[in-house]
């Protein structure tokens, strides 16, 4: 029988320990700190990104912020903030960019988990209307300030139309409903006169100005008869380049650092070369018909020379020859008809062209076009392009297929 007296120390000296255990760490619980949440991301007044957030955790040491700007250059530390913080401003971000923030909190034993929120910059959000509130584009674009909208009504529109050091969007009404036939019917006329557009030293390598939605016909230039682009980076879409003529590019001609991309369009039947690309031009064609173009030279639909960049995915081009001469071109998804002239050491996969049939997925075979001689390049369903382009997801059609080859097939093929 245990003494009475003994059974009180043990007592004593369990509520001892409990009562030291209840006053330590749990150890159980988790030394990670809790991350943010609620951020939000907006422009303020002055034109600068405000970004606010909730502050989850007491131990904090403060917190990480990094960005990625429209993926040009991936990921990057924007800045480290102090415990406690819950808003930040960011007085350096620009427009038509896409800029993602990414938050977490740490200490030091941990990171938490991140947080993440977008937001693409578009500021000065005044419409100009052509031609209720301008009679013609240029003095739409004269009275503009970076960040305006133009939207020009159907109708042609017989200018030389310059854009320079302006980021404005310029569209058709065929943003409206989607109609691609409002394209034929809202045409820029350059009179033979010069380039239809000319777009000149628009900066850096953010993506401006933006056009879309017409038909650019009737210039006349030594470099660049529809489009001349210099220096510049500007997003053209849904657009019929045809009938222009140039010494070099008479559809499009780009040079001196320029970028930026085309999609969704038409190049043909242009005299000089569809599209001559020099100097350094590394512009982006996705879901682009380039065909029947003319020339006295060698090469009639793409020329590209000059150290120059450019991309090609899901691009179709027919009865036109390609040099690709100094240059380094990167093709996915396309169908290219011939490649016959120039430097044949270029990135080629998934594509249907001869002479490549050793890369990845390429093949060479009748791409069954349903009516090239009157302009219809969709596949009939026997041809062998269909589900033929890379077969990653990123790449599948609008339908969730497998990319079919050539202008409309890819993410942005249903036009």
């Amino acid at each position: 029988m245990i003494p009475k007296l003994f059974n009180q120390s043990i007592l004593h000296i369990l509520m001892f320990n409990i009562f030291l255990l209840s006053c330590s760490e749990n150890p159980f619980e988790s030394n990670s700190v809790r991350a943010p949440s609620n951020l939000q991301v907006s422009l303020n007044a002055d034109n600068y990104v405000t970004l606010t957030w909730t502050d989850n955790s007491t131990d904090e040491d403060g917190f990480m912020l990094e960005r990625n700007v429209s993926n040009i250059n991936g990921q990057a530390k924007v800045v480290e903030l102090p415990e406690n913080t819950i808003a930040w401003v960011d007085s350096t971000a620009e427009q038509f960019l896409t800029y993602e923030y990414s938050l977490w909190a740490f200490n030091s034993d941990s990171n938490s988990d991140t947080t993440h929120q977008s937001l693409f910059i578009k500021v000065n959000e005044a419409v100009i209307n052509v031609p209720s509130d301008y009679p013609t584009i240029q003095s739409a674009i004269d009275i503009a300030t970076d960040g305006d909208t133009i939207v020009v009504s159907e109708g042609t529109y017989t200018e030389n139309i310059t854009v320079e050091e302006k980021k404005v969007v310029l569209l058709s009404t065929f943003f409206e409903n989607n109609d691609f036939s409002i394209v034929g019917r809202t045409i820029l006329d350059g009179n033979g006169s010069g380039p239809v557009i000319s777009i000149q030293n628009t900066g850096g390598r953010n993506v401006n100005p933006y056009i879309g939605g017409f038909t650019i016909t009737n210039g006349d230039s030594y470099c660049g008869g529809g489009i001349q682009n210099e220096s510049s980076n500007p997003l053209i879409e849904y657009c019929i380049i045809t009938g222009n003529s140039a010494s070099m590019g008479g559809g499009i001609g780009s040079f001196g650092w320029s970028w930026g991309g085309v999609s969704n369009s038409i190049i043909a039947n242009n005299t000089g070369v569809g599209i001559y690309l020099a100097d350094n031009s590394g512009p982006t064609f996705t879901n682009v018909l380039i065909y029947d173009n003319f020339s006295t030279d060698v090469v009639d639909g793409i020329d590209c020379l000059g150290s120059s960049k450019p991309k090609f995915v899901n691009v179709t081009v027919y009865n036109n020859n390609i040099r690709l001469g100094l240059c380094n071109t990167m093709w996915k998804n396309s169908i290219i008809s011939p490649l016959s002239v120039g430097d044949f050491s270029q990135w080629i996969r998934y594509c249907n062209v001869g002479g490549y049939q050793e890369h990845e997925g390429n093949i060479f075979s009748e791409s069954l076009f349903v009516d090239a001689e009157n302009g219809d390049f969709h596949l009939q369903p026997t041809s062998p392009c269909i589900d033929a382009g890379n077969p990653d997801e990123e790449y599948n059609d609008p339908d969730g297929s497998r990319n079919d080859m050539g202008a409309y097939g890819g993410p942005g093929g249903n036009w």
